[in-house]
């Protein structure tokens, strides 16, 4: 209840934003783009977990390969654009929430957007998510500072960081980073 209060918060405050970003986003969209290999293989993991045939790499982000489930019925030229534009939204806006904490909001959008072609060309997208639950994780952090609710937010944060290490395993640094 107190996480979604702070990302309804979150939201309304930064409409604006969104809409700067939404618009930055389908701007990027419009150029060329072609993933890689590493992507490809997550896209090939995700149709036979969808036949049936399970988690065939667990090496390779089965939290991930869950995730693809959501736009992999839309079907290859659609499914690629939504889960790209989606994916590129939650980064995005993860990361401006981030800058946020560090920088006026001007500084933090305009940064944002100037990261925004150098964060989506990285391949492969499972390292923008885990970058983006890292810095929802921050963020949340942040929160429980200023909160009577400081165990349950700081629960979510390690919650959070387990989550990104599911994404990629070299988030792991995070939670060694925090701990150390």
């Amino acid at each position: 209840m107190v996480l979604m209060d702070i990302l309804k918060r979150s939201v309304r405050n930064n409409l604006l934003v969104l809409l700067v970003v939404f618009i930055t986003i389908i701007l990027i969209m419009l150029s060329h783009y072609e993933q890689g290999e590493e992507t490809w293989g997550y896209w090939f993991f995700s149709r036979l977990l969808s036949e049936g045939d399970g988690f065939i790499n667990l090496q390779r982000s089965p939290l991930y390969t869950a995730y693809l489930q959501l736009f992999y019925w839309i079907g290859y030229p659609y499914s690629f654009a939504i889960e790209w534009f989606i994916t590129s939204s939650i980064v995005v806006y993860a990361v401006y929430l981030f800058l946020n904490i560090y920088m006026d909001k001007r500084y933090a959008l305009f940064s944002i957007i100037l990261w925004l072609p150098f964060i989506r060309f990285s391949e492969p997208s499972v390292q923008s998510l885990a970058l983006a639950v890292t810095c929802f994780a921050f963020v949340v952090r942040r929160k429980a500072d200023n909160s009577y609710n400081k165990r349950f937010l700081y629960s979510i944060f390690y919650s959070l960081l387990f989550i990104a290490y599911m994404f990629r395993q070299t988030y792991i640094i995070a939670i060694l980073f925090v701990i150390i």
